[in-house]
């Protein structure tokens, strides 16, 4: 008999869908979402077919109105019964760690006295000021959790660095790489998708995001428009995603007819753009991880990518890419140029992406947790 796991987080996501699938292997588990969505989200997802229980708390009136400035603040009363009557053997605590239902859970479960395990992005430095008001916010975790499952190295760190002394596991962000691979997908719908996208068969640069400044679409952009006038005529720049910038950035690309807006397409249709893509672009001034660049990984495909993605360290890991800092425009087009110039060197980096993509997926990461708690591995 598989032992019971509850799982609290803020609302449902493409990839904890895949990583959720993968730990229901291991446990008995329900999974407690804070909301089905967020306001500043545009994914259809549906957690109908799920292999595990599914609990979504009802969102207090006036908890709306707050969320119209702050998308990810949750509360509802909800949490009260659900976390104080759990009777899950462990608990995995996410979402954000100032929220009401964060805390109230945090108490409860600590009466209970189960064993909470933090599950959580980065904490970035600040001043004097903000970093001891965020030092105060931590607190609870820093007292009543057994342990931190950090998204990515650089999550680590940041808890570290605010004092957190207990013991620290890195489990990014992951996905089921088996999704972007070229033969596990409709080969009809991919060779249409083709011939739609790309008759002439060009080399594809995607970038993927929401169309705002922090994703820094400009820089990939600009650091497009810069490459050498050979690779120009050879290669596309494909933006997928949309946002309020899509406009001004539009007319930035209005001079070059080789960048093309996709828009927004669902988590079910991501992968055939990326499979048919030939190097990943990510210039993100800043990402608590930045899933896009699994994705890219698993399709194959180098990475490109500004070192302010925490994702980035998936790349230098498996030497599958470069990783620049994010507005050096002219890193991101040297190393542009150098993959869109080498064939050789872009089936290499190929091969890296995808043996990293198997080693950080969601069923190793699963695999990984299921470990953790069962005291099987403490590294």
């Amino acid at each position: 008999m598989k032992p019971s796991l509850t799982f609290y987080t803020n609302i449902v996501s493409p990839y904890q869908l895949d990583f959720f699938s993968e730990l229901a292997n291991y446990f008995s588990l329900k999974v407690v979402f804070f909301s089905k969505s967020e306001n500043d989200r545009s994914w259809n997802l549906s957690t109908d077919k799920a292999s595990y229980e599914v609990v979504f708390l009802r969102t207090n009136k006036f908890v709306r109105v707050i969320q119209k400035l702050m998308p990810s603040f949750h509360f509802s009363y909800d949490i009260l019964s659900v976390s104080y009557n759990d009777k899950s053997k462990y608990v995995v605590l996410g979402g954000n760690y100032f929220i009401p239902n964060t805390l109230i859970a945090l108490l409860m479960l600590s009466i209970r006295k189960k064993d909470i395990y933090w599950f959580g992005e980065r904490v970035f430095p600040s001043g004097i000021f903000k970093s001891g008001v965020k030092k105060i916010l931590l607190m609870p975790i820093m007292v009543l959790t057994k342990g931190i499952m950090a998204v990515g190295q650089d999550g680590i760190n940041s808890y570290r660095n605010y004092g957190y002394n207990k013991p620290c596991y890195n489990i990014p962000y992951n996905i089921d790489y088996g999704k972007f691979e070229e033969n596990q997908i409709d080969q009809v719908l991919l060779n249409g998708l083709r011939k739609k996208f790309n008759p002439s068969n060009k080399l594809i640069v995607l970038t993927s995001g929401s169309l705002i400044k922090r994703k820094g679409m400009d820089t990939a952009i600009e650091s497009f428009k810069n490459i050498s006038k050979s690779n120009k005529l050879a290669a596309e720049l494909w933006i997928l995603g949309d946002g309020e910038l899509r406009a001004d950035l539009e007319l930035l690309a209005s001079d070059n007819s080789n960048i093309k807006f996709l828009g927004f397409l669902q988590p079910t249709e991501l992968h055939f753009i990326f499979i048919l893509s030939d190097i990943f672009l990510f210039c993100s001034r800043y990402d608590g991880w930045g899933v896009v660049i699994n994705e890219a990984l698993s399709a194959g495909l180098p990475v490109i990518t500004s070192q302010e993605a925490s994702s980035c360290e998936l790349v230098i890991k498996g030497n599958a890419g470069f990783v620049h800092q994010s507005d050096n425009v002219n890193q991101f087009t040297t190393s542009l140029n150098i993959l869109l110039s080498d064939v050789d060197l872009r089936k290499k980096l190929s091969v890296n992406a995808k043996t990293i993509a198997k080693k950080w997926s969601s069923a190793a990461m699963a695999q990984k947790v299921s470990e953790i708690l069962k005291g099987q591995k403490c590294n």
